[in-house]
């Protein structure tokens, strides 16, 4: 009931045109309406299990036995009345299948991403963890001082912290479409950063309106660029587009407002 939608609003959220699967949403709601094949009269081979008796469940029994890793198997196909679409609600519709039938192997992609996504989220999260540290490292080893190299990354942590919250703000997943965005956000701030803390040691204030002036120019035509794919008809693209454009201007106002006023204060 109600699957196309979901499936839709999944579509959309993903970063996809859901209207372009709209045919064959359409085509899988009417077959997930309708009662699967045999259910109504399926008949069990003998030796068979008995079908259980799941409250809300279509049961279609298959009179085939087949082998899996040196073991026999009855194959045993459940329709819920209602697809679950939450973690929590796939492992109740797991455990009334237990309950039902003892020992079972349980095939539901579903489950699969409940267990695959705190993988992928702790690699993930390592990997972010491990790059950020070392392009710490690098700017504070190029500058040869941890305070210069703060006072670099500053546009890095202005950048990337008004781009997750406009996520928050909007609602908006993160997925491979809009994802590509934080690593370019992170490349165009240091770059902004290490500049205006390289010229400021060599000319001090004179470096706003010299390489001021050109991070503003390399910021026009990052920001047209990445600002033209707004206009994408792909809500991935689409979304890329604006978060590195907001992004890239958050960067370089940071780098002539915020660097030089954390440069002009005065060692601890």
């Amino acid at each position: 009931a109600g699957w196309a939608a979901a499936a839709a609003a999944d579509l959309a959220a993903g970063g996809l045109k859901a209207a372009a699967f709209a045919d064959g949403l359409a085509a899988w709601e009417a077959r997930l309406a309708a009662d699967p094949a045999g259910a109504s009269d399926a008949v069990e081979s003998p030796g068979a299990p008995a079908a259980p008796a799941i409250a809300g469940l279509v049961v279609a029994p298959k009179g085939a036995l087949f082998e899996w890793r040196g073991q026999a198997y009855w194959q045993v196909e459940l329709y819920p009345a209602a697809a679950p679409r939450t973690r929590a609600e796939r492992e109740a519709f797991a455990g009334a299948i237990e309950a039902a039938l003892g020992e079972v192997r349980i095939v539901d992609a579903g489950r699969l991403g409940d267990e695959l996504a705190p993988l992928l989220a702790a690699d993930l999260s390592s990997t972010l963890l491990a790059c950020g540290l070392v392009v710490v490292l690098i700017v504070v080893a190029a500058l040869r001082s941890l305070r210069a190299g703060l006072v670099a990354l500053a546009p890095v942590a202005c950048g990337l912290g008004v781009s997750l919250g406009l996520f928050a703000a909007l609602g908006w997943p993160l997925h491979p479409g809009n994802l590509l965005a934080l690593p370019l956000i992170l490349g165009l701030g240091v770059d902004d950063g290490l500049h205006m803390v390289h010229r400021a040691r060599e000319s001090g204030a004179a470096a706003l309106g010299t390489t001021g002036a050109l991070v503003w120019r390399t910021t026009v035509t990052t920001a047209i660029g990445f600002g033209s794919l707004i206009t994408a008809e792909s809500p991935a693209i689409a979304a890329l587009g604006l978060v590195v454009l907001v992004g890239t201007v958050i960067c370089f106002l940071a780098s002539v407002v915020l660097v030089p006023a954390l440069l002009a204060q005065p060692d601890p």
